[in-house]
């Protein structure tokens, strides 16, 4: 399996067909990695908890054009070897999902607070296992660079979703979204030890990383995950 996390260095966003940087970063990254246009997949991403279930029909959708990004999902899943999933975020999670038995599957999911508050880690683990029959505690995930704790300062009405991952620090309230989904993981059956955190905050490392809190309003980095038969 293939599982890469960008940082600020490219922008990833295409906003427009006419973004040719953007387009160049993908162009540079698929290339790096061996991994043909028409292979990857992007997703409309409208902060809510659908799970996409790719095939062969929907592989090359939303890579060079927004317009044919695959409508309305915050992540996929798929056991076809060549398909690159790929997600962009700039504080929300990015989390990657992975089995091997019975069969090799991959997923991921874009985790802002109103997925996560509608269970989308706890969705896709589920989707994983009764589309392809594999045991919750056979994935393992992997979380990349997002806004954590230390700094997402949230507003008195987010607290009644997320009881237990919510901190007041000097007056102010703050939520662990990363925590969030881990408890929504360890939930549907993925083993604690099976999780896997880089605990890199977006935020804090505004110098690596793109920040939407931070003013990139529309830079966007790249996870991606691939198979790769």
């Amino acid at each position: 399996m293939l599982c890469f996390f960008s940082n600020r260095n490219s922008n990833y966003n295409v906003c427009s067909s006419k973004n040719k940087k953007a387009i160049d970063s993908r162009e540079k990254i698929f290339k790096i990695f061996r991994i043909k246009r028409a292979q990857a997949v992007f997703l409309k991403q409208i902060h809510g908890s659908k799970i996409a279930a790719i095939t062969k029909a929907r592989a090359g959708c939303g890579v060079f054009d927004k317009k044919s990004r695959i409508k309305t999902f915050d992540g996929a899943i798929t056991d076809i070897a060549d398909i690159a999933l790929c997600v962009l975020t700039a504080d929300c999670l990015p989390l990657v999902f992975f089995a091997s038995r019975p069969k090799r599957v991959i997923g991921i999911v874009h985790a802002g607070w109103r997925g996560t508050q509608g269970e989308i880690s706890k969705k896709i683990i589920r989707k994983i296992c009764r589309r392809f029959c594999v045991a919750p505690e056979d994935i393992t995930v992997f979380i990349g660079p997002g806004i954590r704790a230390c700094c997402y300062e949230i507003k008195e009405d987010l607290k009644r979703p997320f009881p237990k991952h919510t901190y007041i620090r000097k007056g102010a309230l703050y939520l662990d979204l990363a925590g969030a989904n881990i408890e929504q993981m360890i939930d549907a059956g993925v083993k604690k030890g099976n999780i896997y955190d880089t605990q890199m905050c977006s935020f804090c490392r505004k110098d690596e990383f793109f920040s939407y809190r931070s003013g990139d309003t529309y830079k966007r980095m790249l996870t991606l995950v691939n198979l790769q038969a």
